[in-house]
Formats: structure tokens, C-alpha cells, sequence
């Protein structure tokens, strides 16, 4: 079958198009066809070499839909061949702490099929059947393909506690802020984000979601204004940056929930005052759970989202293009996300 492979040498890390032998359903596992496979910023990092804890040779990529090849042996699922399936993709041990307590996300021994073991940039995988999730027949499998993003931010906030009439400042608008701001707005929460970079802000605004330009306009004063001062219910930092920390415990309200979703490379300047004075939540979230891909599913089933899905795609090239695709993923500056079609 062909695979976009990714090698390391002492030089560099390569990513080409491959022939390699088809994957075999071992005991319990399913044979999954790959449809559509996105581009995310892990697979751009595993590529540039800061994705550390990458196992090459590897066939890259987790976010991944498709149809059912083949169902390997003691594999209990009750699905049939052909049937559109999406797949939950990390492998969890079950056994230690976190997984007992029903957050498999955070697994000791977590290994995400695409990061740590052969994934879906390629014609076929093979993933445990406890991790392939039946998919309406009916779905647009190009929407599909957003799926793992889209769970990411039901977790995200499904973890905020956030209620139906509350009001949420997602501050970062890249591509899982944006999720994050669709999820939030279909769940009943007022929304506003906060991003500099204009061809986000114009974008986030085509979607009919409300911007504030920190570059344009005071952030804290803006945010103040609009809530009377009371601040924001629901806080999501997802730009992991100084200058968003900074400013997340000023513009929670009191008793109010920061929800840190983005992966900071260095130590963050929070203003532990704003958080003892206001009794604050900080709450940190890591990828999903497999609920959180059930719920994304029955939103995308809902179609209530699918225009704002569609424009978030802005290139779809064939598994054969994948370097090309891979480099306009990590050189274009004006793109949201990037599908591999098989």
C-alpha cells in the first residue's frame, strides 16, 4: 500500500511517499481503509524535529476516518464491511490510575496511533476495535475528516463546565480556538474571541463570531464593558503564550473557570492574586476522550456547523501530493486546515 513515511537520519527528518506492506488486523484490531486524513500542527512539529517523542520510522497522521476493510480476529464490534467509521486515536493501558478513573486521555502509558505507531497518512491502518466509532452512512466524510479537532473541543468544553446563556472569551483564533468558538456558540454560550492576526480575525468573523483585535482595542477594558464589569464566565487560553496568560485570571470573572488548552514552551507569568481574589478554576486539558468523538459526531450529524466546517477547509490534496501538502501545511501562514484525500 502506499504511506507517507516519515525517517529520521542524523541530518534531518524526511517525509515521503512510500510502498509499504499492507497492515494485518491482529487479534482484536480493525482493518480501517483511510477516506480523508487532516494535517495538524503535532505532524508539522514531528516533521520539523519538535515533536519529540516520535517513533520512526513512522507513518504519520491521527486524524483519520474511513471504511471498515477488515475485522481482525476476537474483534467484537458488530460492524460490517464497508461501514464509514472514525477512529478514537490513542491506545490506553487500562489499567493504571487515570484509565480506572475514566480519563484515558491522560493514560500512563498513552500511545497515539500517528505519533507513536503507524497512523492514517496512508491507504490502510490497523487500530484496536475499541477505538473505531461507527459513523452515520450518511455523513460527509470530507467533514469527517475534522472530526479529531472537533472532539478535541467538545473535551475542551465539556471541561469548561460551561452552561447553556454563559458567556466564554476564547483567546488565541487558530484552528482549535476556532472549534473551540463553534462548539461553545452551538452549546448556548455568548462568544467572543481574542486574535491578532487579521486574516483570523477576518475569518473568525465570516463565521459570525465576535472579535476583538488585542492590537486595535484594550482586551481587559473592551471585555469589561461588555460584562459590566462582572468579566467573562469561561476563560480558554489556547495560545500558550506569556501574553495570554498574563491576561486570562484579569478577565474571568469572580468564581469564574480558565480552562488552559494551549501547550506553553516556557513557564507562564499567572497572577496568582486574581486567582486567590476571585476564587478562581484553572483547569488543564489533554486531547479527548472517546465520548468527546461520539458528541462531535452528533454535531457534525446535526449539520448545525457544516458551513462554518466547509471554509475551515482550505486545501485538500491526495495522498500521493503528501510532502507538498505537508510543506504548504508548515509554510503557508494563511491556511486552516490541510486534508489528505486517499
Amino acid at each position: 500500500m502506499k504511506a507517507a513515511m516519515a525517517r529520521k537520519t542524523e541530518d534531518a527528518i524526511t517525509l515521503h511517499l512510500e510502498e509499504i506492506e499492507k497492515p494485518v488486523p491482529a487479534a482484536g484490531e480493525v482493518l480501517v481503509k483511510v477516506l480523508y486524513a487532516g494535517i495538524c500542527g503535532t505532524d508539522m512539529h514531528i516533521v520539523t524535529g519538535h515533536y519529540k517523542k516520535a517513533a520512526f520510522p513512522l507513518v504519520i497522521g491521527h486524524e483519520f476516518v474511513g471504511e471498515v476493510a477488515e475485522v481482525g480476529p476476537f474483534a467484537e464490534t458488530g460492524l460490517q464491511l464497508g461501514e464509514k467509521v472514525a477512529v478514537h486515536p490513542i491506545r490506553t493501558c487500562g489499567k493504571c490510575d487515570a484509565c480506572l478513573a475514566g480519563m484515558e486521555n491522560i493514560c500512563e502509558e498513552l500511545s497515539i496511533i500517528g505519533c507513536q505507531e503507524n497512523g492514517g497518512f496512508a491507504e490502510y491502518v490497523s487500530v484496536p476495535a475499541s477505538k473505531v466509532i461507527r459513523l452515520p452512512q450518511d455523513i460527509d466524510m470530507e467533514l469527517a475528516g475534522l472530526l479529531e479537532p472537533l472532539a478535541i473541543a467538545v473535551h475542551d468544553v465539556h471541561a469548561s463546565g460551561l452552561m447553556i446563556g454563559q458567556n466564554a472569551c476564547i483567546i488565541g483564533g487558530g484552528p482549535i480556538g476556532i472549534l473551540i468558538a463553534l462548539v461553545a456558540k452551538s452549546a448556548g454560550a455568548s462568544v467572543v474571541v481574542s486574535e491578532i492576526n487579521g486574516f483570523r480575525t477576518d475569518f473568525i468573523r465570516s463565521l459570525g463570531i465576535e472579535v476583538i483585535d488585542p492590537m486595535q482595542t484594550d482586551v481587559g477594558k473592551e471585555i469589561a464593558k461588555r460584562t459590566d464589569g462582572k468579566g467573562v464566565d469561561v476563560i480558554f487560553e489556547v495560545t500558550g503564550s506569556k501574553a495570554g496568560a498574563a491576561i486570562m485570571t484579569q478577565l474571568a470573572r469572580r468564581g469564574g473557570t480558565i480552562v488552559s488548552v494551549g501547550i506553553p514552551s516556557e513557564a507562564l507569568p499567572i497572577d496568582g492574586s486574581d486567582v486567590f481574589m476571585k476564587e478562581l478554576r484553572i483547569r488543564g486539558v489533554r486531547l479527548h476522550h472517546k465520548s468527546d468523538f461520539e458528541h462531535a459526531i452528533k454535531i457534525l450529524a446535526s449539520g448545525e456547523i457544516d458551513d462554518a466546517l466547509r471554509k475551515f477547509i482550505t486545501k485538500i490534496y491526495d495522498l500521493s501530493d503528501a510532502e507538498e501538502a505537508m510543506r504548504y501545511a508548515i509554510e503557508d501562514q494563511q491556511h486552516f486546515k490541510v486534508l489528505l484525500k486517499m
